[in-house]
């Protein structure tokens, strides 16, 4: 009776503790495929036309004399709403990852939904153009640019359907994506700083 009771003790303890490791192993599956996304080209390109979005307004914030009260409140606008249209490429992305009937879609065909992404991409780089680097270089009165390379912009539109063909690879996983998961990985560490947070 004895070796049954301990027997049954350690046959609990194994079917208790085996979901645990399970899960785990699965959550560690998951977060090694969202490094995996953020590995790709689209994501250090995304940073760098940010990095060159904050640094023209920096620039602009950091001297207030060259530019009457007008003036700056025309390029802060004109910075936020174009951040926030970059940013709204990591938020429908997010969200579109989020929401299983988009996902089906986008493991099903990731070439059309890049497209989509090329698009929206190509979008917010006109935006930021023609309403920041027109405005700003019409004010300065100069021909110094604030825009964003032809190979930068080439590499970021190229690189949504690498997003796109890597999330048909491991779809087990991205399935199991969280919104904290990709609040952390996917939108926070690559989003346009708005003019308040330079």
């Amino acid at each position: 009776m004895k070796s049954y009771t301990i027997f049954a003790l350690a046959l609990l303890g194994i079917l208790l503790c085996w979901p645990v490791s399970k899960s785990q192993a699965q959550n560690k599956k998951v977060i090694a495929a969202v490094h995996q996304l953020m590995d790709i080209p689209f994501f250090s390109s995304f940073d760098s036309i940010g990095n060159v979005m904050e640094g023209a307004a920096r620039r602009v914030k950091n001297d207030p004399l060259l530019y009457s009260e007008t003036e700056m409140n025309q390029l802060q606008n004109a910075y936020e709403t174009s951040a926030m249209r970059f940013n709204k490429v990591l938020t429908s992305m997010k969200m579109d990852l989020l929401n299983p009937k988009k996902l089906k879609l986008i493991l099903n065909d990731p070439k059309t939904y890049s497209e989509s992404y090329q698009f929206k991409l190509e979008q917010a780089d006109n935006a930021y153009q023609q309403e920041f680097v027109q405005l700003k270089a019409k004010i300065d009165n100069d021909k110094q640019i604030d825009g964003f390379s032809i190979p930068l912009l080439i590499t970021i539109l190229e690189g949504t359907y690498q997003v796109f063909k890597y999330l048909q690879e491991v779809k087990r996983e991205v399935r199991k994506f969280t919104e904290e998961l990709l609040d952390t990985y996917l939108v926070a560490p690559h989003r346009v700083l708005l003019w308040e947070e330079l």
